[in-house]
């Protein structure tokens, strides 16, 4: 009888465990999606006053970011939140913190390909690019900047740029995955000296991808192992978290961060200062327009 009472006390026990946890899945909303009502729901950018964006951290501050995106779409936001990565970015427009996300329109498109419950906020296309993705380097790596750019002069001038963009970036068809062990150039024997730490964070899918594993894969990859080859320098990546990715770049922990706007201030020499904190190397691939998300 005891052994009968204290069975039914730890079973008693555990249905009153699921019933809680049941009761806290529900009220955060963990496993599915937060519904929105009709109201909720947004179909043009002019609904997006008094409402919450988001996307990823950059080095522009919340308050700053909200002011430009006001600027750029004419309304009046609730307020803006930056996220450290894209799953959080996610995250937040499916839990209903924010109404919308912005992200640059390749990572637009590509997400739009890969997640069907996205849609997107239509916006007047812009007139002209709005910066181009570069390898950001510190002030002091002149040098290295010089050869990258001249390696990615030979890989636009070959074509093999153009293909590169073709194969990864563009096409809609899921390629075999490229890694690190796949690069030609690794194949090689070289020293210390001779190699080049590129930063990766997988924060701008599909110029920088990391597997479940977090390992980089697809269009950087491919790409770093034709300048590496015109370069003879063996390539190593270094996966960092979007938050710790330009402090890593400023101790010297890598060489270069793979995907980062570049402008006019980052690319002529001829505008440098001493209060610049970094430069880039010619782009590789244009952002036109800022794209923004809502569910459907």
């Amino acid at each position: 009888m005891k052994g009968y009472i204290i069975t039914t006390k730890k079973k008693m026990t555990v249905i009153l465990l699921f019933i809680l946890f049941g009761c806290l899945t529900t009220a955060f909303g963990w496993f599915e999606p937060k519904k929105l009502t009709a109201e909720q729901k947004i179909e043009e950018i002019s609904e997006l006053s008094n409402r919450w964006l988001g996307g990823l951290q950059t080095k522009m501050p919340d308050t700053s970011a909200k002011i430009f995106f006001e600027s750029l779409l004419g309304v009046s936001l609730s307020g803006y939140r930056s996220f450290q990565t894209m799953d959080e970015v996610l995250y937040a427009l499916r839990s209903g913190t924010v109404s919308s996300i912005w992200v640059p329109d390749l990572t637009a498109y590509w997400l739009l390909r890969n997640q069907k419950d996205l849609r997107e906020l239509k916006t007047p296309d812009p007139q002209e690019e709005r910066f181009l993705f570069a390898l950001a380097l510190k002030p002091e790596k002149e040098q290295l900047r010089d050869e990258l750019n001249k390696a990615l002069l030979e890989l636009k001038q070959n074509g093999q740029l153009n293909e590169l963009i073709a194969s990864y970036l563009t096409t809609g068809n899921e390629l075999e995955p490229f890694y690190p062990e796949d690069m030609k150039v690794n194949q090689k024997q070289f020293s210390a000296k001779d190699t080049i730490y590129i930063g990766v964070t997988g924060a701008t899918p599909p110029l920088d991808l990391l597997d479940t594993q977090d390992r980089p894969y697809g269009f950087c990859v491919a790409f770093m192992d034709e300048i590496g080859q015109i370069m003879n320098r063996k390539v190593t990546f270094v996966v960092l978290s979007n938050e710790s990715a330009f402090s890593s770049l400023m101790s010297g922990r890598v060489d270069a961060i793979f995907c980062w706007g570049s402008g006019e201030s980052t690319l002529d020499p001829g505008t440098i200062d001493t209060k610049r904190s970094y430069i880039t190397t010619e782009g590789y691939y244009p952002m036109r327009k800022y794209v923004f998300l809502t569910l459907n």
